[in-house]
C-alpha cells in the first residue's frame, strides 16, 4: 500500500507500508494524543520517518490494486 502524507509549509512524503489497518490506527492515535506528538512510520524497506502531528496537512492511501504499472509486459 502506498501512503502520501502532506506536510504543511513543506512537502509530501511517500511511503510503501505493509498494513493499512495498523497505519490507520497509528495515525488516529497520534492525533488523539495531541499535537506535540511525533508520528513514526516505517516503510516496507525499514526506513523510519518521524512527522510532527501538528504539521500533517493530509494523508492519502492508495492500495496496490489502484496503482497502475508503467512499462512493457513480457507476455
Amino acid at each position: 500500500m502506498r501512503v502520501r502524507i502532506g506536510i504543511s509549509d513543506s512537502r509530501e512524503i511517500e511511503l510503501d507500508i505493509k498494513s493499512e489497518k495498523s497505519f490507520k490506527a497509528e495515525v488516529g492515535d497520534a492525533f488523539s494524543e495531541g499535537s506535540s506528538r511525533m508520528l513514526w512510520v516505517t516503510d516496507i524497506k525499514g526506513r523510519a520517518v518521524g512527522i510532527p502531528v501538528d504539521k500533517i496537512a493530509y494523508v492519502e492511501m492508495e492500495s496496490d490494486e489502484d496503482r497502475r504499472s508503467v512499462g512493457f509486459s513480457a507476455d
